[in-house]
């Protein structure tokens, strides 16, 4: 038998319930795990009365359905930005960890040539 995690509500359709309370018990679960059943039972009430209607409406196996289908798409704009977004100085902390834009270009521009120091002679 397979254990049911948090990430298997989520991500799984098949395990979504078609009760949103059951969906609902499925996250207190996740956000308190220390929580035994009967205390579950005894808190969940209380907490499901205190959501207003739009927050329970969260819960429906419908709209549990449609954030699934749109997580994929926001993962792929993440990625795309976070393959524009540089790490200025990556080796060089000292300067800061400042995330800098790369420009559009079709190819990276041409990397500057570091300046080497003088050396002085102290004589």
């Amino acid at each position: 038998m397979k254990v049911i995690r948090a990430r298997d509500i989520v991500d799984e359709p098949s395990l979504v319930a078609p009760h949103p309370y059951i969906n609902f018990l499925r996250f207190l679960k996740r956000k308190n795990p220390r929580y035994g059943l009967l205390r579950l039972l005894q808190e969940a009430p209380t907490l499901w009365d205190a959501l207003t209607v739009a927050k329970q409406r969260l819960f429906k196996r419908d709209r549990i359905l449609k954030r699934l289908t749109r997580r994929p798409i926001a993962r792929r704009r993440r990625r795309r930005r976070q393959r524009r977004i540089l790490r200025r100085n990556r080796g060089l902390p000292r300067n800061g960890h400042a995330q800098v834009r790369r420009p559009i270009y079709k190819r990276r521009p041409p990397a500057r040539s570091r300046r080497r120091k003088k050396v002085r002679n102290g004589s």
